[in-house]
């Protein structure tokens, strides 16, 4: 180790295109810095390379490495001298790529990390003779060594080169370790990365199994609660996805430039996010560079645009496909909404397989977006709408529901999570139920896929609708995602361009899907957007997303039930972040206007869902309803603001 020092020189890279190290310290660094970039690393930021002790990051590495039983990458003393294709890391030159190649491996091959693809790999004799470049290392493959390296408490003594100061939460954590407390660090935000309360034995575990791809089980502080969070470090330390398993909502702030505004003077707080959510830039981002770069029509074009904005379109199908776990793009059609793929299931699938005296199965927690196409073709048709009952708490009563179903039952549909007062049924097991009648099912997923991971696959789902615009995507975009078979068995909803193959006046062969459903100039941009919120949620994780919303909902909800003559209507046991509350003798308007003069944004009235009002004998409530990036912050100025309303009202 007393190598590394002597060889440690400045921390800043060189100036110019390609960063060309003096040590192993610099890579270090500079790979620290790409997981912190990535968000693959639990530090917020890091001001300068000054402050990072890259020396105790390098014998960290080199500690941990030899007891893999491996090395780190091998730094000749003169990068460019023609010794350098024998060490056991080469750059070499084919292709005009940078290219990383290790011919230590047993097979003989050489490992290629490459940002092209080659087609070629070479072993260490091919390498003779070609030219050698100043090594250039791959900050990726540095950095999964640097994650990999952190598998043990006592190598992260010094993370930073100025140590905590005495008296600090920091230092006065002995019994935890000086080295088990990372400091994440944004401005005056300072958030442990365990709680006070973590044993020793939890803490090494953690460490131990980070590197291993285990599951384990950590107390992870959010704010001031405190959950058991179960994560798979190979999972959670992907670097492709650059997911964290500890989620900061002040990283993510940054990212949504409305949430940076003030209204009325005051700071913006959304809590009206089951309405719509707030959009990170790198989805507007997306869109003004498909309307600034690349605006064309898609499919058929002859031109450049044409197939950049074609291939785009279709990219951002794939992600939405993986995203919810699809068995096929073609399965993802895109639709105006949730609303429209609500309708356009009911239009096609359900006039061509329901008849009168047929029966359709709803819930009381429905939206009326999954209330009226069933009404209105239940009318035409002839049929029967059924609807299971809820209990006090607002859940479904299991066996009601059960009994619903009859030999005339034809079609149920349901709720993922309920946008007026936050109940997530038990989605996979009441589709099980129905599939046991053969009846197929629709889930209105609008309210859930933004709060939960959702694998369509799993459910069983036939059809799953939801919104772009919920989805931290654009508005005006959103998907009906349907069986391969039942899509293909389903008529045409509307006629016109693109949704066709042939047409003469006597005849029209009809297009395959996804083409059959998407008639005539589709939401080009939207669907580019929409694409992007989901690289952007792969990369938080929505398993991250599950868990603090989880934690940040009990939070919220603790706050308001502290204050006098203010009820929570909703108590289910499972649900996502909405809370909607009434007070005493004040009207939900007023509170609305109230909120809105500090900064808070709610939702007041009855949220296109009455009949679960009207269950209470309410026609109004007041919503806050939360995203990942609302903090406990956000819930103790509600809470402030709502007890001083209250105050004044007396």
């Amino acid at each position: 180790m007393t190598m590394l020092r002597e060889n440690q020189k400045r921390n800043e890279p060189k100036s110019g295109k390609s960063f060309v190290p003096d040590s192993i310290e610099e890579i270090a660094g500079k790979a620290v810095q790409y997981l912190v970039s990535q968000e693959a690393l639990p530090i917020k930021s890091f001001p300068s390379m000054e402050e990072i002790d890259t020396v105790k990051i390098a014998e960290a590495i080199q500690k941990s490495l030899e007891r893999a039983g491996t090395t780190f990458p091998n730094i000749p003393e003169d990068p460019a001298s023609e010794e350098m294709s024998l060490e056991p890391s080469v750059i070499a030159r084919e292709n005009k790529e940078n290219v990383l190649i290790n011919p230590n491996l047993s097979d003989g091959k050489s490992l290629i990390h490459s940002p092209g693809d080659l087609s070629k790999v070479r072993t260490p004799a091919q390498n003779q003779g070609i030219e050698t470049l100043p090594f250039t290392p791959d900050f990726a493959k540095v950095a999964e060594m640097i994650m990999n390296s952190l598998n043990g408490s006592k190598d992260l003594q010094q993370v930073y080169s100025q140590p905590p100061a005495s008296g600090s939460d920091t230092a006065d954590a002995k019994h935890m370790g000086e080295s088990e407390l990372i400091k994440s660090r944004s401005n005056s935000v300072d958030t442990d990365l365990f709680s006070p309360d973590t044993k020793q034995e939890e803490v090494d575990s953690f460490f131990k199994n980070m590197s291993s791809g285990l599951s384990f089980d950590v107390p992870v502080q959010y704010g001031q609660s405190y959950s058991r969070s179960r994560v798979k470090s190979h999972e959670q330390f992907d670097l492709g996805l650059g997911k964290r398993i500890f989620h900061d909502p002040h990283v993510y702030r940054n990212d949504f430039p409305v949430l940076q505004r003030k209204v009325h003077g005051k700071p913006l707080i959304w809590l009206d996010n089951a309405a719509t959510t707030q959009k990170p830039k790198q989805v507007i981002d997306a869109i003004t560079q498909y309307y600034s770069e690349y605006n064309s029509n898609i499919h058929r074009g002859a031109h450049a645009l044409a197939a950049e904005a074609t291939d785009a379109y279709e990219e951002a199908r794939v992600k939405i496909q993986r995203f919810m776990g699809a068995d096929y793009p073609e399965e993802v059609i895109f639709v105006r909404g949730t609303t429209e793929g609500i309708n356009l299931v009911a239009q096609t699938h359900g006039y061509r397989n329901i008849e009168k005296g047929d029966e359709i199965i709803l819930t009381m927690l429905e939206h009326h977006s999954n209330i009226v196409p069933w009404q209105i073709l239940a009318k035409e048709r002839g049929a029967i709408l059924k609807v299971a009952p809820v209990n006090a708490r607002g859940e479904i009563v299991q066996e009601d529901y059960e009994a619903l179903f009859s030999r005339r039952t034809r079609f149920v549909a349901m709720t993922h999570g309920s946008n007026a007062i936050g109940t997530v049924p038990p989605v996979e097991k009441m589709i099980k139920i129905a599939h046991e009648y053969d009846v197929p099912v629709l889930v209105d997923g609008a309210q859930s896929i933004p709060h939960m991971p959702v694998n369509v696959k799993r459910l069983d789902a036939d059809f799953y609708a939801f919104s772009g615009h919920k989805l931290f995507g654009p508005m005006g975009i959103g998907i009906i995602y349907g069986k391969k078979h039942l899509l293909e068995d389903m008529p045409p909803w509307q006629g016109g361009g693109s949704m066709i193959k042939t047409v003469e006046f006597e005849h029209t062969e009809f297009n395959k899907l996804p083409e059959k459903f998407e008639a005539g100039t589709p939401n080009v941009a939207g669907a580019i957007g929409l694409g992007k919120a989901v690289d952007y949620l792969n990369k938080v994780s929505m398993e991250n997303v599950s868990r603090y919303e989880r934690t940040l909902l009990e939070y919220g909800e603790k706050e308001l039930r502290a204050i006098p003559g203010l009820k929570i209507i909703g108590e289910a046991r499972e649900k996502i972040g909405v809370i909607s509350f009434i007070m005493d003798k004040i009207p939900s308007a007023e509170i609305g206007k109230k909120l809105d003069a500090e900064g808070i944004a709610v939702r007041e009235g009855h949220h296109c869902a009455q009949p679960i009002l009207k269950h209470y004998n309410l026609t109004s409530t007041v919503r806050a309803s939360l995203a990942f990036y609302n903090t406990k912050e956000d819930f103790d100025k509600l809470a402030q603001t709502l007890d001083r309303i209250r105050k004044k009202w007396m």
